[in-house]
C-alpha cells in the first residue's frame, strides 16, 4: 500500500484509502498455500560496470477470505508493474479468483 500511495502522490492523486480498516480486513485474509521458489538472477550495470546478483520470488500463493476491499490495490499494481525492481523487469504478478 506504500508504493501506491507514493507513486499515486508523485501523479498528484490523493489516496483516499482507509488504511486502519485495510489491515483490520487483512485480519481475515488467511494464506492457505504457498509454492515459491528462491530464484537469482545477475545483471551488469553499466553505470556502476559490475555485475549485480539479484534475487526474488517466483511461484504461487492462495489466500482464503474477502479481498473486495483490496481489489483496487492488486489491480493498480498489476497494471503499473508496482514491485521490487519493476524497472529491471521485476515485481510482476498476476491473480486468479476462483
Amino acid at each position: 500500500m506504500r508504493r501506491t500511495s507514493s507513486v499515486l502522490n508523485f501523479y498528484g492523486i490523493e489516496c483516499i484509502a482507509d488504511y486502519t480498516e485495510l489491515l483490520r480486513a487483512s485480519q481475515s485474509v488467511l494464506l492457505t498455500s504457498v509454492d515459491m521458489r528462491l530464484v537469482f538472477n545477475n545483471r551488469f550495470s553499466n553505470r556502476t560496470k559490475l555485475n549485480m546478483s539479484i534475487k526474488g520470488y517466483i511461484g504461487t500463493l492462495s489466500f482464503d477470505g474477502d479481498i473486495t476491499q483490496f481489489m483496487p490495490f492488486l489491480k493498480f499494481c498489476q497494471l503499473v508493474g508496482i514491485g521490487k525492481l519493476c524497472v529491471m523487469g521485476f515485481g510482476q504478478f498476476e491473480y486468479v479468483i476462483g
